[in-house]
């Protein structure tokens, strides 16, 4: 049944070195007042009861009930175990230092187009108290207003696939190039953060029919291509989450719906001018997103989902739902970008002073997570080592095309993690 795809991505699609959690991170442009944080997100709450989730374990069964305990909000940036008894049972969470607020939310529950409108929220009823009252509410959901179309429903539940589905366009596997570790400065991972001029940014793919991810993705792979002259003609190979809102329920709704999609450079695209290979990569992603491909991704995630209930104990769902990722794990691509659109902070953003979010890595050695946020994108670097080649290869080559970029910095990835009982 088309319900138990959401039930069984929550229950089975995280496991010990793979929390799969989103966060936010906003540096704003004064201290944080944490009472006052504590009493936004408590309020903001009222918005997004669907947040509102705890999980019980019966035998090798499981219920779904609301959580009334209080969001937590903690000070500091001790490890967060989202569905523990640290954040009361919930799956999402909110902490404070200094000028700094970071937003927890485990991604199974939702995607980041789903959590952002919960951000905004939370950041409006505590600016208001504590900036502006004045403070322009549009673009921003508050408690007590109804629910937007479509906001709340299963996505899956109203489906209707054709019996003679077939994929339109399909990518063959094939092997690509995987970075080694050989910029690595010592033991240990860093994240690192980069700015980049969005005025500039726009600019330069608006003249050369790109978009957003596709000139991201461009400029990271000649970032790999300088640090790494030598591929033994392997493709760059690019992994691109995409939202299946569009054949679903549209961009109102909350779930998590991403699929990957796959942008490759051989040989052959690298003779093109860099014109023709943004509009070679924006066809790609086209025809690969096409309704028929959409449909097929959700028909095979439905029945491996009621492949699962079938099996007999949570152990065995969990293993197996491991397993069907194990191909990824071994074979990687060169790194996956992630671009969750061009949101509308509106009058929030007269308080931020930088932005960031982080997301869970499954497999890539390298993966590039940006935003934009007052007139820049902002660019979170996530590697497997803790080398700042890449941040600083990326910043040269924005610069090279004239978009003003900087490194603002680097930070040891948080230790995140998830319980499901």
């Amino acid at each position: 049944m088309k319900q138990n795809l959401l039930k069984t991505n929550f229950l089975y699609r995280t496991w010990e070195d793979f929390p799969n959690v989103i966060r936010f991170c906003f540096r704003m442009d004064r201290p944080i007042d944490g009472q006052m944080l504590c009493h936004a997100v408590q309020e903001s709450i009222a918005r997004y009861p669907y947040f509102c989730i705890r999980v019980e374990r019966h035998g090798e069964e499981y219920s779904f009930f609301h959580n009334d305990s209080p969001v937590p909000v903690f000070q500091g940036q001790d490890p967060v175990c989202l569905g523990s008894e640290q954040t009361n049972g919930h799956y999402l969470a909110a902490s404070y230092q200094d000028d700094k607020i970071w937003f927890y939310i485990y991604h199974n529950l939702c995607d980041a187009r789903g959590f952002i409108p919960w951000v905004k929220t939370v950041l409006y009823l505590y600016l208001v108290k504590t900036a502006d009252p004045a403070l322009s509410r549009e673009g921003v959901n508050l408690p007590g207003e109804p629910f937007l179309t479509n906001e709340t429903e299963d996505p899956y539940q109203t489906l209707v696939l054709p019996d003679d589905l077939q994929p339109f366009y399909t990518l063959e596997p094939v092997p690509v190039f995987v970075p080694d570790m050989r910029y690595a400065q010592g033991p240990g991972r860093l994240d690192y953060y980069v700015r980049a001029d969005g005025k500039e940014f726009l600019s330069l793919f608006k003249t050369k029919d790109g978009s957003p991810i596709v000139l991201t993705a461009w400029f990271l792979k000649e970032m790999i291509k300088h640090l790494f002259p030598e591929r033994d003609g392997l493709p760059v190979a690019a992994a691109i989450p995409h939202s299946l809102r569009n054949v679903l329920l549209g961009e109102n709704n909350y779930h998590d719906q991403l699929t990957p999609l796959m942008l490759r450079y051989d040989e052959k695209t690298e003779r093109l001018p860099m014109d023709r290979q943004f509009t070679a990569s924006r066809g790609s992603l086209f025809l690969q997103s096409s309704e028929e491909n959409m449909l097929c991704r959700i028909k095979w995630n439905i029945d491996f989902a009621e492949e699962l209930e079938h099996l007999p104990s949570v152990e065995e769902r969990r293993a197996a739902s491991k397993r069907s990722v194990e191909q990824f794990i071994r074979n990687p691509e060169t790194m996956c970008v992630t671009y969750p659109g061009n949101t509308q902070w509106g009058d929030l953003s007269r308080f931020v002073r930088e932005m960031y979010m982080h997301t869970t890595v499954l497999s890539a050695p390298l993966m590039v997570v940006f935003h934009p946020m007052n007139g820049s994108f902002w660019f979170t670097f996530h590697q497997r080592d803790n080398t700042s080649a890449y941040a600083d290869t990326f910043v040269a080559l924005l610069k090279k095309h004239g978009i003003g970029a900087e490194v603002m910095g680097c930070a040891a990835p948080e230790d995140c993690s998830v319980y499901i009982p």
